[in-house]
């Protein structure tokens, strides 16, 4: 286990910070989210979320579910937090349409199938 926070957290935190994503995200199309700074800091930093807490996952969880590309998703952290103004918004806007709902369904998988928590 990597930090002093076991994988459980880590994958609560992931799930967190995506359910608030889809939350601010709700009925705002991608125009709307061009156009409104404050929701792309907030998106960009739940991101930044979720690659570092995909970092501090334990290697044994990130091996068993390598399907999910974990280095990817820490990579896009590291490039979010140092590079923040080579950010792509494209990328951004098209993660959190098309990429985030897929990780949500394979934290979930993991919760249930690791620690018994259904559903969030």
């Amino acid at each position: 286990m990597k930090g002093s926070l076991g994988d459980k957290e880590r994958l609560l935190h992931i799930l967190d910070a995506i359910t608030s994503i889809e939350g601010f995200c709700n009925k705002v199309d991608e125009r709307s989210f061009r156009d409104n700074y404050m929701l792309q800091l907030a998106v960009v930093k739940l991101l930044e979320v979720i690659g570092e807490a995909s970092a501090k996952l334990s290697n044994d969880i990130r091996n068993e579910y390598n399907q999910i590309e974990w280095p990817l998703i820490i990579r896009s952290r590291n490039v979010l937090v140092h590079e923040y103004f080579a950010i792509n918004l494209d990328i951004i806007w098209e993660a959190v349409q098309k990429d985030l709902p897929k990780l949500k369904m394979e934290v979930m998988r993991i919760m249930d199938q690791k620690f018994g928590i259904q559903g969030h």
